[in-house]
């Protein structure tokens, strides 16, 4: 019996979704907005493992109440828990090891991660986890709403962090994809459903 890596992936996904049921389609859309700039980073991992990452940066969270608080607050002092669970248990399955680094540091400050003296590719897709994982939180109340009316300040804010939380080159590369109407209009459940 063989099992598709993939469709097992997106399964777990759905299953995540269950522990954060205001927020359906958090991994998806992390991991959709991961790939729009996917051909900027010059990243060492293929497209799929890209979007399983984004698909997956959540494994470690275990409660509602901590899905909650990572959805509600762009910084939570608690967040480091569910980043290190998340990546033992990337760590301890082979074919999604090579994700583990990543999902650890995914809600680290850019700051702090050139302080640790990650390797740069390392720290700078972790960091692009952080940043469209963070944009999907400030636009999570405007899915299906007015997500265009609220694009324009979910781009200040993150703007506001450049060189603290994110770094300045991935907030350039968030803010030119996000100018695009399309950028956020594939993130509605709508669109989710049907790809």
């Amino acid at each position: 019996m063989r099992i598709n890596l993939q469709q097992s992936v997106v399964a777990l996904s759905d299953a995540l979704d269950l522990v954060g049921v205001d927020a359906l389609y958090h991994g998806k859309r992390v991991g959709f907005m991961m790939l729009q700039g996917f051909a900027e980073l010059g990243l060492e991992l293929t497209g799929d493992q890209v979007f399983q990452l984004g698909l997956l940066h959540d494994v470690g969270v275990s409660s509602t109440e901590v899905h909650r608080q990572i959805i509600s607050e762009l910084e939570w002092a608690g967040a480091a828990e569910h980043c290190r669970v998340g990546s033992e248990r990337l760590a301890r399955f082979a074919p999604l090891a090579v994700l583990a680094p990543y999902v650890l540091y995914h809600h680290s400050r850019w700051e702090d991660l050139l302080a640790a003296g990650l390797e740069e590719k390392t720290a700078t897709l972790a960091n692009w986890v952080f940043l469209v994982d963070r944009v999907d939180a400030l636009a999570s109340g405007h899915y299906q709403e007015n997500i265009l009316d609220a694009k324009q300040q979910i781009i200040e804010t993150i703007s506001q962090y450049s060189g603290s939380l994110f770094k300045p080159e991935l907030v350039g590369l968030f803010v030119q994809l996000s100018r695009n109407d399309a950028f956020w209009l594939t993130q509605e459940p709508r669109h989710i459903l049907c790809t």
